[in-house]
């Protein structure tokens, strides 16, 4: 029995010769990196200015272009005084270890329970540019402490080449 070789074979094998010469890098087009874990991380900080950091992700530029931050987590949080009203935390992504107060949301609940929240962010990168984005957490007021905790957090970077 004779087997036939495909006639694809030497297309194939071209495709992947310019892949790992590094044109596939001097042309690059789409990218990323991502960080998660499935330990709770507990939410300790009552400052914007030193937040919790729940997740971190730096990634280099490899070409002008675009970035596209998304983080989401379950926050389990409950009112220290009920009859203060209810608890808030609040939540963000921000390119520095302090808390980025244009981009950001809010958690309310008057009970404790655990709120599933999410997040995206953009912003564009020059050629060889570093960027670390960091999700990020506090406690605004009237949060117990002590039931205060990021279930899940999970943040990806996804950086698309520009197309000028």
């Amino acid at each position: 029995m004779r087997r036939q070789i495909s006639k694809n074979v030497g297309l194939v094998a071209t495709v992947a010769l310019v892949l790992v010469s590094g044109v596939a890098l001097a042309n690059p087009e789409a990218g990323g990196d991502y960080s998660q874990t499935t330990t709770p991380v507990p939410i300790t900080s009552a400052s914007p200015t030193a937040p919790t950091i729940l997740r971190s992700v730096t990634l280099k530029c490899p070409a002008a272009g675009l970035l596209f931050g998304n983080a989401d987590a379950g926050f389990r949080l409950a009112p220290s005084d009920p009859s203060l009203g209810p608890a808030a935390l609040r939540y963000g992504i921000s390119r520095t270890t302090a808390f980025d107060s244009s981009n950001y949301h809010e958690v309310y609940t008057t009970y404790d329970t655990i709120v599933p929240a999410g997040i995206q962010r953009f912003d564009t990168c020059t050629a060889g540019q570093t960027v670390t984005y960091r999700f990020l957490s506090y406690l605004a007021f009237n949060v117990a402490t002590s039931s205060s905790w990021a279930y899940q957090p999970r943040l990806s970077v996804i950086f698309l080449r520009d197309r000028d």
